[in-house]
């Protein structure tokens, strides 16, 4: 088992800030990211294990014969995407992906549905056709 934690690139920015002007120290900045922008990444091999929605980036992508694509996130999450849904959502390197297990039924929310992605462009979600492939 892999443990993978996630920090939002604004937030290492943010923490870096913090740490050059001398308004915390390595320790400081360190809690700051454990404490508020910390989101656990995928740590099974075999079954995708999200109880929240978090956000990854694309790290590398590859099309194979049967027009999907293979897609590696910052997550430790590899990606099933049809080859539709990649080119309709402008998917490619550095892109941020949100995936989601919210399951809403009737007036109740869960976060123990099947695991959505999407991706957001000039306000607009887009819904990505993926299928979980393997963790790290």
């Amino acid at each position: 088992m892999r443990v993978y934690y996630i920090f939002p690139l604004r937030a290492i920015e943010f923490a870096y800030e913090e740490k050059e002007s001398g308004l915390r120290d390595e320790f400081g900045v360190g809690e700051l990211l454990r404490t508020d922008f910390e989101v656990p990444g995928q740590v099974c091999e075999d079954t995708f294990e999200c109880s929240t929605s978090a956000n990854a980036v694309v790290v590398r992508y590859a099309t194979e014969p049967d027009e999907t694509v293979i897609v590696d996130m910052t997550d430790g999450a590899e990606w099933k995407i049809s080859k539709e849904s990649f080119d309709r959502c402008s998917l490619g390197l550095g892109v941020e992906v949100n995936v989601s297990t919210l399951l809403v039924t009737g007036s109740t929310a869960s976060l123990n549905g099947p695991p959505v992605l999407s991706t957001q462009r000039d306000a607009v979600y887009c819904k990505l056709t993926a299928t979980f492939v393997k963790g790290w």
